[in-house]
């Protein structure tokens, strides 16, 4: 009977440690889960916010390249209304422009007239001194 009891102790202190253990596994496992799922939920919160500065990063710089479109648009407007504002000018002074480079070629074909002229006087000048010296 000794032993019947003894094996009787031992297995109510098993039941005992077990009953414990599984507690302490229990508690322990709720707790784990628990943190696992706050955790979880954490590191998806902060992934969604970073996913919405990224976001609010691409609509910002969505908004100024709109703006800088725009800018630009109205430089381009400017600089189209001043080139046809120029080409209005050269056309009216076209025609004056055509004189002045016909003036200026009339004055290089005088010049040049005026140089053989020099030359043939300078030559009759000398002609006429050689003449002299001769009679």
């Amino acid at each position: 009977m000794a032993e019947k009891g003894e094996s009787s102790t031992s297995e109510n202190r098993l039941k005992s440690l077990n009953s414990e253990t599984s507690t302490e596994n229990g508690a322990q496992l709720e707790y784990l889960s628990y943190d696992l799922v706050d955790k979880l939920s954490k590191y998806a919160i902060e992934h969604l916010q970073g996913t919405m500065e990224e976001y609010n990063l691409l609509e910002n710089m969505n908004l100024a390249i709109a703006q800088k479109y725009e800018e630009m648009g109205h430089v381009t407007e400017k600089v189209k209304c001043s080139l046809e504002t120029y080409n209005a000018q050269m056309t009216s002074i076209r025609p004056h422009l055509e004189k002045i480079q016909e003036i200026h070629k009339r004055t290089c074909e005088l010049e040049e007239i005026a140089y053989k002229l020099d030359s043939y006087v300078k030559l009759l000048e000398l002609t006429f001194k050689n003449w002299r010296k001769d009679e």
